[in-house]
Parts: structure tokens; C-alpha cells; sequence
């Protein structure tokens, strides 16, 4: 297999294999399948969110969520952008998410809403459950 020359370009891939399941969350008795094309879009659509926030290569986001669709797309439309993603366990504490992020100073929070509110309000923040009226449409 060749080498990849950065890890953008794992989301042409990701529009390659489009109907193809990407990843599976389970809720209770519930199943959502995300396809590898619907990660790309939704990679799309944060980068492009990210751009209208005035976002630059070399800025720092913290993404604090439980793994999901969104976690993927939200860490590939940074690389798309070139923002920094900063990962953080979503079992990890409040506290520590906090000097973390103080430590790195993001331009941006993104993660699931829960873990976000318990933040201090020191940074911007974005919750994925709010993704489907903010993001851009393309």
C-alpha cells in the first residue's frame, strides 16, 4: 500500500468507499450506521464552519465527546482546515479538561453538550447536538 502524504487525503477515501458502513453507535435498542460518505460530508461541513469562524491552520480546537460520528468528522474537518485537534478522553474530569484547555488556549470547544457544561465559559464552544442547524450545508 503506498504512503499517504497526510491524513487528509484518508477522506478521499472516505468518499471512495460512500455507501459503505464507517461506524455503528448503539443507544439502548437503537443502532445508527454512519457511512464512510456521510463522515466525509459532515468532515466537510465542520472544516467549513471552522473557515467561517475564522479559523487558521495552527489554531487549536479541544474536542472532549464520546466516540462517534461526529467525534471522527469533527477531527477530520480539522485537518482539513489544518486546525489543531486537541483529543480529550470524554471520561476524563471536568477539572482536568479545563487546565488542559487553558493550557492550550483553543479557538474553539467542540464535544457532546453534557461534558461541555461543565466547563468554565473561557472559550467559545460548539455541541455536536447543535451541529444539524449550525453546520453549513456543504
Amino acid at each position: 500500500m503506498p504512503t499517504r502524504p497526510h491524513l487528509a487525503v484518508l477522506v478521499d477515501d472516505f468518499r471512495r468507499f460512500g455507501h459503505q458502513t464507517a461506524i455503528v453507535q448503539y443507544t439502548g435498542n437503537r443502532r445508527k450506521a454512519t457511512t464512510y460518505a456521510e463522515i466525509a460530508t459532515l468532515a466537510g461541513r465542520f472544516a467549513a464552519l471552522l473557515a467561517s469562524r475564522n479559523l487558521q491552520s495552527g489554531d487549536r480546537l479541544v474536542l472532549w465527546a464520546q466516540n462517534s460520528a461526529e467525534w471522527v468528522a469533527a477531527f477530520y474537518g480539522c485537518i482539513l482546515r489544518g486546525v489543531i485537534a486537541v483529543p480529550l478522553d470524554a471520561y476524563g474530569t471536568p477539572d482536568f479538561a479545563a487546565r488542559v484547555a487553558s493550557d492550550v488556549r483553543p479557538s474553539l470547544i467542540v464535544g457532546d453538550a453534557t461534558l461541555l457544561q461543565t466547563l468554565p465559559n473561557d472559550w467559545p464552544r460548539l455541541s455536536f447536538e447543535d451541529w444539524p442547524t449550525i453546520l453549513p450545508p456543504q
